[in-house]
């Protein structure tokens, strides 16, 4: 299972896949700012993502 976060409004998801967990994301983010208007949102010009795997002991 792969995780997405939108660590910004403390919003995540999940699917099967990479592609699967950032669409259903998106949906999540869409639903959670549907009352709120294009001003109100904060807009993040150079996001830096970095990506790790841990494994286990």
């Amino acid at each position: 299972m792969y995780v997405a976060q939108c660590l910004n409004v403390d919003i995540s998801s999940f699917g099967e896949t990479k592609a699967e967990a950032l669409s259903n994301l998106e949906e999540a983010l869409e639903l959670y700012f549907e009352d709120v208007s294009f001003d109100e949102a904060t807009i993040i010009e150079n996001p830096e993502i970095i990506s790790t795997e841990l494994e286990l002991a």
